[in-house]
């Protein structure tokens, strides 16, 4: 039985101010579809690079997705451990990309210095199967220069990543949108893109006239692109928070190859996320509705952890996972590139493919994307 959610997402605390809606045909020579963070890095991108014509629609409203609805974790790397992407994709292809998202974290410090925070990250683990695994994790990552110490505290035992981050995801997307605006920049919400094709989106507004699109929608890009669905599994990312309470988690941790994360907010609330494993093919679904199984679950995450302070707010959002773990930002259509399937950890990686992007449009430089998401085995 469903169980609606308690007042959506902590990060909906912070409002962004609303944006019109299509209402006329318009053109632009760049349409970003998605207003998270992957469509606004690629907005942007194309203002740096000088573009001025640029259009950014979103279906609902803005931050209202996956964007404003994760753990609010900022970590290096792709989605899967840096030995096992070392061992399917190259050391030296993942050591670039391992670089490129650390320097991605140093980027956001800079740009939106007041709502990211370098704390560093924890990967606890209890089995010695996934504990053996932390070792080659770590061992993997000081053979090629990367930064990590093993870790015994309070939280258990495992591995510090000490460049990871954590960020408000919301008040990230609302400087940004500020930015891209200041910038030039149209940006309309609750304008959803109901066909696209090489020069043309039809809106429920209105059609959009473009010389270059890019689709960043993450968890609805295969229904956007129906030649995407064999390689694309979405999945509801379930989580809650709780009530205020004495610091005890200086960092965020993640457990359990993953699935589960949490990590305690300055004021002392604690957001927390998992259940994703447990429950199997129920969370195969592109509803983002909370479910009472799940935030059970996510219940005994907490009491697990000694944390009994109320929960407050429960919310879901909804990802695209590939088969293989590298996300996807390819040319689908002619002009049309779509991004997304960033397997749950696109806070870093798919700001810089929403950028990347920019450069494969008008510049036709598909290095980074290649770098990411080349699969070595097709």
């Amino acid at each position: 039985m469903d169980q609606p959610s308690t007042n959506g997402s902590i990060w909906g605390r912070v409002p962004i101010d609303p944006q019109p809606t299509l209402e006329s045909d318009i053109r632009a020579k760049i349409l970003v579809i998605g207003a998270g963070g992957s469509g606004l890095a690629a907005v942007d991108e194309a203002l740096s690079l000088g573009e001025k014509d640029i259009v950014c629609i979103d279906a609902g409203r803005i931050a209202s997705g996956a964007a404003g609805k994760n753990g609010g974790l900022l970590l290096a790397g792709l989605a899967d451990p840096y030995h096992t992407v070392s061992k399917f994709i190259g050391r030296e292809r993942a050591r670039q990309a391992y670089d490129m998202t650390e320097r991605e974290i140093d980027r956001m410090l800079v740009e939106t210095h007041d709502c990211v925070r370098r704390t560093g990250s924890l990967r606890i683990e209890t089995t010695p199967p996934l504990l053996d695994d932390c070792r080659a994790h770590m061992q993997a990552l000081i053979d090629d220069g990367f930064h990590v110490d093993r870790y015994e505290g309070p939280e258990g035992t495992g591995l510090l990543l000490p460049n990871d981050a954590v960020f408000h995801p919301v008040e990230h997307c609302k400087q940004k949108v500020a930015q891209v605006l200041q910038g030039g920049a149209m940006l309309f919400e609750h304008t959803k893109a109901r066909e696209i094709e090489s020069g043309r989106v039809v809106t429920s507004g209105g059609t959009i006239h473009c010389e270059h699109i890019i689709a960043a929608v993450d968890g609805k890009l295969d229904l956007l692109f129906p030649e995407l669905k064999e390689e694309i599994t979405p999945y509801r990312l379930q989580m809650a928070a709780t009530e205020q309470a004495p610091l005890r988690f200086r960092r965020p941790i993640y457990w359990n190859d993953g699935y589960n994360y949490l990590q305690q907010l300055e004021d002392g609330s604690f957001a927390v996320g998992g259940g994703r494993d447990e429950h199997g093919a129920a969370e195969i679904t592109h509803c983002d509705d909370t479910t009472e199984p799940v935030q059970d679950h996510i219940r005994g995450l907490l009491s697990e952890l000694g944390i009994d302070q109320e929960i407050t707010h429960r919310w879901a959002a909804v990802v695209s996972y590939t088969k293989n773990g590298l996300p996807i930002a390819r040319e689908v259509r002619h002009k049309v590139i779509a991004l997304g399937a960033y397997c749950g950890t696109g806070n870093v990686m798919g700001r810089i493919l929403g950028r990347a992007a920019v450069h494969a449009s008008l510049r036709r430089d598909f290095s980074t994307i290649d770098l990411f998401t080349k699969d070595p085995s097709s």
